[in-house]
């Protein structure tokens, strides 16, 4: 405890190198690990590595300070096996982390544009839409049903066909991503502009998507201006 690696250098050498420190006698060991060890009574020792991410963590070990003993196999696979149990749980700890960060990030990052976001899967037609996507059009998020439908319904019938027609080359990869404007109806009934913009994310062993995700942004103020200036 409280011992820095630069101390006894071997240990972090034989950890890194093999994976573990396995000795029935510390006296085999270099001396700079034989001192610290000593000094605290060890005779004998079985440590593993914990890695983390791919990265070296720490360790986790045995130590026998009454004899020299002879590990039992089953003692040696019983740590390896914990230590990749807690190697694993570091692992989904940053991970799970990580998502929670990227996840906040993204919202305020949204937030703050005034952006929509829908999150598409498109196997089931089940679509994930934001609460600034509900709001842009007015409604609260959970008068809008989560599916393909529910969007398909608001969107102006004169602007379908060219959305689907987009929407398939990018499907079928003549295009990097999917875009268009058009008219989407808000709930007090009046036209919006929207300019979606996507991407699929996800595709199954026959090229076929099975994940699409996307961002809305309302552009009725820019359309109104330019109508303005065409007048």
């Amino acid at each position: 405890e409280d011992i820095p690696y630069q101390m006894i250098p071997s240990w972090k050498e034989m950890l890194l190198k093999n994976g573990f420190v396995f000795s029935r006698d510390i006296n085999e060991l270099p001396h700079d690990a034989f001192e610290v060890l000593n000094a605290h009574g060890i005779k004998s020792i079985l440590i593993y590595s914990l890695y983390v991410e791919n990265e070296f963590f720490g360790f986790i070990g045995f130590d026998d300070c009454i004899s020299q003993k002879t590990w039992a196999d089953e003692e040696i696979d019983l740590l390896k096996t914990v230590s990749n149990i807690i190697s694993n749980a570091f692992d989904r700890s940053l991970v799970i982390k990580k998502l929670e960060s990227s996840e906040m990030r993204l919202k305020l990052a949204m937030d703050s544009a005034k952006e929509g976001l829908w999150d598409w899967n498109n196997q089931t037609g089940y679509v994930y839409f934001n609460d600034n996507w509900c709001r842009m059009l007015d409604f609260e998020p959970e008068e809008i049903e989560p599916n393909v439908s529910s969007w398909a319904k608001l969107v102006h019938p004169d602007d379908m066909p060219f959305i689907e027609e987009a929407l398939n080359k990018h499907f079928n990869g003549e295009t990097e991503f999917y875009e268009t404007i058009h008219r989407i109806k808000a709930k007090n009934g009046n036209w919006k502009w929207i300019l979606d913009h996507g991407m699929v994310t996800q595709r199954d062993d026959k090229n076929q998507p099975i994940r699409t995700i996307g961002t809305h942004i309302d552009l009725t103020k820019l359309k109104e201006i330019e109508q303005q200036l065409q007048e």
